[in-house]
């Protein structure tokens, strides 16, 4: 949905994987991407609510290979987290990640209560961007909510696919919806 200059994605079910066959609302882009090094950025409101939810975007093909860049909620500790990924599939699974703990910990006794954590997400843009460097990929966010910025490792991927792709996801039992108001995407060459 395009409403007031920004675009909504919404996932209303829980499916098996954000690039799946079966993935709900992902979004392509059919651009070519500049040689070199370059950042693919997004800015939007995330509603994460369920706590089994995210946002992603990256680069995919219809075989199911993929380099993302992700976001992730989770209630399966404690308490609860956000997770900062770059994620890589090959045919639809896992096969390699860097994760960084972005909000809140497992073991942190002072973990953000959830509700202020997701609706801090909802009512500030947040900043998500997958950075390529030559064979190697890596997350970051800024102007997160809470003055939280962050970035993963990188991980080195030989081969990537060219279509950019972004959704929301939802994983497990995850009962509400997963919103996305983006304000603005941006491929930026680095030179």
């Amino acid at each position: 949905i395009v409403d007031s200059g920004e675009l909504i994605t919404i996932n209303q079910q829980a499916n098996k994987g954000p690039t799946g066959p079966t993935a709900p609302n992902r979004l392509k882009a059919n651009v070519d991407l500049p040689s070199g090094d370059w950042d693919l950025s997004v800015t939007a409101k995330f509603e994460l609510s369920t706590g089994r939810d995210g946002f992603y975007l990256g680069l995919s093909d219809d075989k199911g290979n993929s380099v993302l860049g992700a976001i992730y909620s989770s209630t399966n500790c404690k308490g609860f987290q956000m997770k900062l990924y770059t994620l890589q599939y090959a045919e639809y699974k896992e096969k390699a990640r860097s994760e960084k703990h972005h909000v809140g910990y497992c073991t942190d006794a002072k973990m953000k209560p959830y509700k202020k954590v997701s609706d801090a997400f909802a009512a500030e843009p947040t900043t998500l961007t997958l950075h390529k460097r030559g064979r190697k990929y890596y997350t970051s966010i800024d102007r997160g909510p809470l003055g939280a910025s962050d970035l993963t490792e990188t991980l080195t991927i030989l081969r990537t696919p060219k279509t950019i792709t972004m959704g929301v996801h939802k994983y497990g039992k995850a009962s509400a919806d997963t919103v996305a108001t983006i304000d603005s995407i941006k491929l930026t060459k680095i030179d």
